[in-house]
């Protein structure tokens, strides 16, 4: 039986104009449509939020408390929605999810199995001297004595401690249970036995502490040794080796006893304790020797992982040591307690050092090897290592997952900067899948983003491998393959902004083709039907860099041209990482004479509350109107007093100018609600009454882009970059607009109206994906604003797969590799008519 779908009776969030909706649950549910269309809006700012506000109403009354700042999306029910968890694009800086990424460094943390990985190792690997490759051990008193219990009935024991090197025993305690510090793991010296005059003193000082007998050599070196009280008729050719704690016979003392001696021992001891039985302790290494002219087997225990024929003390395993990078050597050549920790903690053959180094394919391999040796060694067998099992299972389900989509060529090191975006984008989805979560509602942002269909594919079948547990999946995607497969489609439009917020379609796949309002028809754009030629070429020279070697091209000048291949065959590397500026600024010197113009697909910069307007440097034009007008004026107001970031300005002061009032609740996202004050509007009331053609300030940045062309109408300023802003298909942003509220189709495409809006001559302009998360209709008209650029002597090169732009294209390079740890090399290039006829 089918659950109840989830419901939605007249939802106004943003621009969604009173929607009616039904969805279904446990199964693939796809939202599309262009950019503005109100699908976050529905996916994440709806259910999303409902969904987290729900599950915090089954916390306790003092817990909700501290939660009041969810706000309920505006709608008359919204009914049937299990909990959720949303994995969104990357965010922005200062965001707690921006965050978040930047603390996870390297592939590893991003797939949560180096995690999971340094408890297996803590869990079940063990210390291997890297000097003799003895394994190092500790004991408690309780273990020691767990295994004193279990001999034969009858057996003799003696529970000695070493002899203290001071003539204080406090002080000889004191400072050597300290152990090594953790930040260097210096070489001990061994034991000295104490000189013939210190003899005397020290056994006296020995009796005075409640010990009575020694046990002692009477030549040395030799295995034989004797019993002796500690008396003045001692001769004096005795040797004293280790002071008797306790004698003990099994069976006849308890286990307190057992236990209470060997804590005297190991706290006088400095944490070491010998134990001498008539027969050997099982699985614990020993020595046979003579005492008192009988046969004695010796076992040596200690609380400190110490190697004894090293002379060596190593550091305790802890979780954050393995965190430790490891500091440069000093010219003492002292080893950090980290640094020996990483390189003497193993787990079957690989150290904790070389793990990260190792390819995920080559990892699971050595892990594979290790868990057979550890279930051959019983580890499995006791109920108290049921936890041990279970971390087992959770790093190789990890490196399955990885494998299946095809990240098993990275190691667990490699720095997220070095991910190509498909990678990383894959590498997020590895958490979720490996979860384990049942009846739970999975809302993606675009997961299939940038994939060709192979792959696109292959990530699919891995996501709706959630459904087989009862979980739904709603996605925020483009993919025609996502399309094809959905069991339900929405489709939001018809157009962007206020002329979007309606479900066009909704129902099997597949959908309709919309009808669009006639500013936003893509038939009225169609891809050029004349292709240019090369007015000259670029050749950038041998390129070395990730899997590219050796790697040599030309890249055409006067047109534009589309890079184009798999993922992993190097595109972005090859267009982007190569032909990047130096931290200095210089080009390759092939690129001399050509202004360069990059956009990237790192994440636009500045705060999350930062407004549209003022990421386009346009803010300070319309404060300058409204300090101008001549209400302004008679009040002595500048264009200071609206400015959002002065304390002695016209701005709220309860919500700092931001309209939001946000509270970190530390284990969920950021929660906010509108600013009580100002009612969301920035500013206080007295701003409020200076007007500018009409409108208020903040009136004025509720406008949309469309708007404000006509408003601004005369600024050359303002009127050039918002023109330039709607030739990228955001005419329907809000000046206003946070840059926490912008997908990431429209922060890329921000990114190239600002470099679109240089007045520059005869420039390269450089795009990473410029149609990753469009919809084709997008797509189209960011392919025009190209071709407008070509038209006027500008080059344009693109990273980019997706068919629109391959449409457009004037010539288009092919890349490939056998496989993604082998060099790249070109498979084609040449006219963009003869690629899409072989194709």
């Amino acid at each position: 039986m089918n659950p109840a779908p989830i419901l939605i009776r007249n939802l106004y969030v943003h621009n969604l104009q009173g929607v009616d909706l039904e969805i279904p649950l446990q199964q693939l549910v796809v939202v599309s449509g262009v950019s503005g269309s109100g699908k976050s809006s529905l996916a994440f700012d709806t259910l999303f939020a409902e969904g987290q506000r729900s599950y915090i109403e089954t916390f306790s009354l003092a817990t909700r408390q501290l939660l009041e700042k969810f706000e309920r999306p505006a709608v008359d029910r919204l009914e049937n929605i299990p909990p959720t968890i949303a994995l969104r694009q990357l965010a922005q800086t200062g965001d707690k999810s921006r965050r978040q990424y930047v603390d996870a460094q390297n592939f590893g943390s991003v797939t949560s199995i180096a995690d999971h990985l340094k408890l297996l190792f803590l869990r079940c690997g063990s210390l291997i001297c890297p000097t003799c490759q003895r394994k190092i051990t500790s004991s408690s008193p309780a273990e020691v004595a767990q295994r004193l219990a279990k001999l034969p009935q009858g057996t003799r024991i003696l529970v000695t401690m070493k002899v203290p090197e001071k003539s204080a025993l406090k002080s000889s305690l004191d400072s050597q249970t300290a152990g090594p510090s953790r930040n260097s793991t210096k070489r001990t010296a061994p034991p000295r036995l104490p000189t013939e005059k210190a003899h005397q003193a020290l056994i006296e000082e020995l009796r005075q502490q409640g010990f009575r007998r020694g046990l002692f050599q009477t030549e040395a070196p030799s295995e034989n040794f004797v019993t002796h009280e500690f008396s003045k008729d001692l001769p004096q050719h005795f040797e004293l080796v280790a002071v008797i704690a306790d004698r003990l016979i099994a069976g006849s003392q308890t286990i307190e006893r057992m236990l209470e001696s060997c804590e005297t021992a190991m706290r006088y001891g400095a944490g070491m304790i010998g134990i001498w039985t008539q027969v050997p302790l099982p699985e614990s290494p020993h020595f046979a020797c003579t005492m008192d002219g009988q046969a004695w087997y010796r076992h040596e225990f200690n609380t400190r992982y110490r190697c004894e024929p090293c002379q060596r003390d190593f550091p305790k395993p802890q979780l954050a040591m393995l965190d430790d990078e490891p500091p440069p050597q000093t010219p003492e050549n002292t080893v950090s307690a980290s640094t020996l920790l990483q390189q003497s903690l193993r787990l079957g053959n690989v150290s904790w050092q070389n793990a990260g180094e190792q390819s995920l394919n080559q990892l699971d391999h050595l892990l594979q090897q290790a868990r057979k040796e550890y279930l051959a060694s019983g580890g499995f067998e006791e109920t108290s290592n049921l936890r041990d099992r279970s971390l087992w299972e959770h790093v190789l389900q990890r490196i399955e997952w990885c494998r299946r989509l095809g990240l098993d060529h990275l190691p667990l090191s490699r720095s997220v900067s070095d991910l190509s975006g498909t990678e990383y984008r894959r590498a997020r989805l590895i958490p979720l899948l490996s979860a384990g979560l049942v009846n739970t509602l999975y809302i993606l942002d675009e997961p299939l983003a940038g994939l060709d269909d192979q792959t696109a594919s292959i990530v699919l079948d891995a996501i709706q491998s959630l459904l087989k547990s009862g979980n739904s999946l709603l996605m925020v995607e483009h993919h025609p393959l996502a399309k094809k497969r959905a069991n339900f489609v929405i489709e939001m439009g018809p157009g962007a902004g206020s002329e979007g917020g309606r479900i066009v379609y909704a129902g099997s796949s597949p959908a309709p083709t919309q009808s669009m309002p006639e500013h936003d028809q893509v038939k009225l754009l169609s891809p050029p039907k004349g292709l240019r030629e090369p007015a000259g070429w670029i050749d950038p020279g041998p390129i070395n860099l990730k899997n590219l070697q050796q790697f040599q091209w030309k890249l055409p000048l006067g047109l534009m041209c589309v890079v184009t291949g798999r993922h992993g065959s190097g595109k972005s590397t090859a267009l982007i990482d190569a032909l990047q500026p130096t931290s200095h600024g210089d080009t390759l010197p092939a690129l001399a004479g050509h202004p360069l113009w990059m956009v990237d697909s790192s994440p636009l910069k500045g705060q999350p509350s930062q407004m549209l307007i003022g990421l386009l440097d346009l803010f300070g034009e319309v404060r300058a109107l409204f300090g101008q007008t001549p209400e302004a004026k008679n009040r002595q107001l500048t264009a200071r007093f609206f400015s959002l970031h002065v304390a002695q300005s016209g701005r709220c002061s309860q919500c700092k100018g931001t309209g939001q009032i946000s509270a970190d609740l530390t284990f969920f996202n950021e929660a906010s609600m509108t600013c009580p004050n100002c009612h969301g509007k920035r500013y206080r009331r007295d701003a409020l009454e200076i007007r500018y053609r009409g409108l208020n300030i903040a009136e004025a940045l509720d406008l949309t882009v469309a708007e404000a062309l006509t408003y601004f109408k005369g600024h050359h300023k303002l009127q050039s970059l918002l023109t330039t802003l709607s030739r990228t298909g955001l005419r329907y942003l809000r000046l206003g607009q946070t840059l926490k509220s912008l997908s990431g189709g429209e922060r890329q495409r921000i990114k190239l109206a600002l470099a679109l809006g240089q007045p520059v001559e005869n420039g390269i302009f450089i795009c990473d994906e410029p149609t990753m998360g469009l919809h084709d209709q997008d797509a189209h008209q960011l392919m025009h604003a190209f071709q407008e650029l070509v038209s006027i002597g500008h080059t344009v090169w693109l990273a980019d797969i997706h068919p629109v732009a391959l449409s457009w294209a004037d010539w288009v390079i092919q890349l490939d590799s056998q496989t993604p740890l082998t060099s790249s090399e070109v498979l084609f290039s040449g006219p963009a008519t003869t690629f899409r006829q072989s194709e």
